[in-house]
């Protein structure tokens, strides 16, 4: 979580030899964005976003720091609600890792939209950072889309996106996350896709609750409540559905697996499948 990320960073702080370590405070007494506060931060460093709608697209740049609102220090929700990074709108996600970003690259507590652009946070060509504490909302094409990447997602709110999760051969690893409220599909998996979910909510999507467009990938849900969703609560194949157990369907459209033993298609035949 978040507040285990703040001990860290204090710790970190705190240690002998890298003291030189720093907190950009944005926008501070020069107004710096979000994206310049980036660009002058070294490795280690935090930069601290203080309450305010930022109209920009962040890039993280490949850079191993933590760009954080308040509530990184306090723990206090309200400071997400209040920290809003709303993008630029059309193609550019607001917040995009395309540099090959570790979990060292950390996103933390952020409301994330209302520039109304194809994705919130898009991840791509083997980035992998830590996504904390942030609500994601409103997204044309996905609100968190994963693409070659295997993102740490913990504690966030997926909603109101036309899908939530987005992965195309990726592994991201969604933990404590609330998945709910999307007008679409709310994990949308392609091309051998591996997500692993825990301990989280897949509530109320619009179409199905999780849908994998082909066999393949190792995906695996666990004690995740996947319940009240439009249509089917899983679309997996055969392959796939062993990964799914201790899990909660109550309430779905349809409570049965859908399994489609061949290729996704106009004339495909639907099986159903006693759930896992």
């Amino acid at each position: 979580m978040c507040q285990k990320t703040a001990i860290a960073i204090t710790a970190f702080l705190l240690t002998a030899g890298v003291a030189s370590a720093t907190i950009i405070n944005i926008p501070g007494e020069w107004g710096m964005s979000i994206q310049e506060g980036i660009e002058v931060a070294s490795p280690g460093d935090t930069v601290l976003v203080e309450p305010g709608v930022y109209y920009e697209c962040v890039n993280f740049g490949g850079s191993a720091i933590t760009v954080a609102s308040h509530y990184l220090l306090t723990g206090e929700p309200a400071f997400i609600d209040q920290t809003n990074i709303a993008g630029c709108g059309g193609y550019l996600p607001a917040v995009y890792f395309f540099s090959g970003e570790t979990s060292s690259s950390i996103l933390c507590g952020f409301m994330i939209g209302g520039e109304s652009a194809y994705y919130g946070v898009s991840c791509q060509d083997g980035s992998n950072p830590t996504i904390a504490g942030c609500i994601v909302f409103g997204h044309t094409v996905a609100g968190i889309n994963c693409e070659g990447a295997s993102p740490t997602i913990n504690d966030c709110t997926i909603t109101q996106n036309s899908i939530g999760i987005y992965c195309g051969n990726a592994s991201p690893i969604i933990t404590a996350t609330a998945v709910g409220w999307n007008n679409g599909i709310g994990i949308n998996c392609d091309d051998d896709s591996s997500p692993q979910v825990t301990g989280s909510f897949i509530r109320y999507n619009l179409n199905y609750g999780v849908r994998f467009m082909g066999p393949g990938g190792s995906p695996l849900f666990t004690g995740t409540d996947i319940s009240l969703n439009t249509g089917y609560p899983v679309l997996a194949y055969p392959d796939q559905v062993g990964g799914f157990s201790g899990n909660t369907y109550d309430d779905n459209t349809y409570q049965l697996f859908a399994i489609e033993g061949g290729t996704l298609s106009s004339d495909a035949v639907w099986v159903d499948q006693g759930i896992p």
